[in-house]
């Protein structure tokens, strides 16, 4: 039935599982051979050069945790992932790919599939247990908080053209302000020290120190140096004979 099929510890089998999907779209199937359940998926690689089935592969045995479908995350986390197996169900082309998962989803009834297509949620219904839980969620009492929520917020509020202008007027106005300027130059200069290095550029001949910059980039602007010649000095730790500066980052 398998067209290929790949077992932990699945490390061994990454290098394999490359080699013989690359440029290839079809269906594939994770299987739980503790109780036979499966779920059914499929990847398209649109070049000879992509490799979509196995970036699916790694992403669900290799990065369980961030699995959006919680039927096989919460399966593997009760398993183990030594219990699960990879296995191609078949390579198609682009155009037939989903159609064949869908047939297969349709014949095989994997457990862990919570759509019933491979294309939307046409199909799918939620148990009666989650549409009960989905309705007490949304209780009455929710439902008032909304609501008196909403109406301090205004809703249904209409404002006349005369009220519009003036709130665009005194939005203009604000943005012309100097203490608007003010504080949106203090932001931005805030948020460059955040994620930038403090700088400090050195005399080359005295090793004096020149001044002390909030990011390389405004080293570099002030001494109308290219930022990536300037970064590339820093590392070396050799100084720029141009312009008779060492720059460093300041520790």
């Amino acid at each position: 039935m398998f067209v290929k099929s790949y077992y932990y510890p699945f490390t061994e089998s990454a290098a394999l599982i490359k080699s013989d999907c690359l440029g290839l779209s079809g269906v594939y199937m994770i299987i739980n051979n503790i109780n036979g359940k499966g779920y059914i998926g499929s990847a398209i690689s649109k070049t000879s050069k992509h490799n979509r089935l196995y970036i699916r592969f790694r992403n669900h045995m290799f990065n369980t945790a961030k699995l959006t479908n919680l039927n096989l995350k919460r399966a593997i986390i009760k398993y183990g992932l030594h219990n699960f197996s990879f296995h191609i169900l078949g390579f198609y082309s682009i155009e037939d790919t989903r159609l064949n998962e869908t047939k297969f989803i349709t014949t095989l009834k994997p457990a862990y599939n919570i759509l019933q297509t491979a294309y939307n949620w046409k199909g799918y219904s939620h148990t009666s247990e989650t549409r009960e839980k989905m309705k007490l969620n949304y209780s009455n009492a929710r439902r008032e908080k909304i609501g008196s929520l909403a109406l301090r917020l205004n809703r249904g509020k209409s404002l006349s053209n005369e009220t519009k202008l003036r709130i665009s007027l005194a939005a203009v106005e604000r943005y012309k302000s100097e203490s608007f300027k003010l504080n949106h130059k203090k932001s931005v200069t805030k948020s460059v020290a955040k994620f930038s290095k403090a700088t400090q550029v050195f005399n080359k001949h005295d090793n004096t120190l020149i001044n002390t910059f909030v990011s390389a980039k405004e080293a570099a602007k002030t001494f109308n140096c290219d930022y990536r010649t300037l970064r590339r000095h820093i590392k070396s730790g050799k100084p720029i004979k141009k312009i008779n500066i060492i720059v460093k980052y300041k520790e």
